[in-house]
């Protein structure tokens, strides 16, 4: 029986699964077809949704709609552990 193991995504890796960028074919093939568990550190998300929004708001690499697409759809994939909480007052 194969051995299962967990693949943990850095920032640099989600950006290419959810934009398209050099190397970016590769990692979303692995990242849909052979890793079947998948997570990232809440400083890689974060990490990560910067990059996006520096890729549409100053280096002008994405339009809004791509940004809103990448930006939902990392959303949608991640969920924090329970013990990750953050509140409105986090938030400034």
């Amino acid at each position: 029986m194969p051995s299962v193991g967990a693949s943990c995504f850095d920032a640099s890796a989600l950006v290419k699964i959810y934009i398209p960028e050099y190397d970016s074919d590769a990692a979303r093939e692995y990242f849909q077809l052979c890793s079947p568990t998948k997570y990232t550190t809440p400083f890689c998300f974060f990490e990560d949704m910067n990059v996006l929004k520096s890729k549409w708001l100053y280096q002008k690499q994405l339009t809004q709609t791509q940004y809103n697409d990448a930006a939902w759809n990392l959303m949608a994939w991640y969920e924090p552990s329970p013990n990750f909480q953050i509140s409105t007052s986090d938030i400034h």
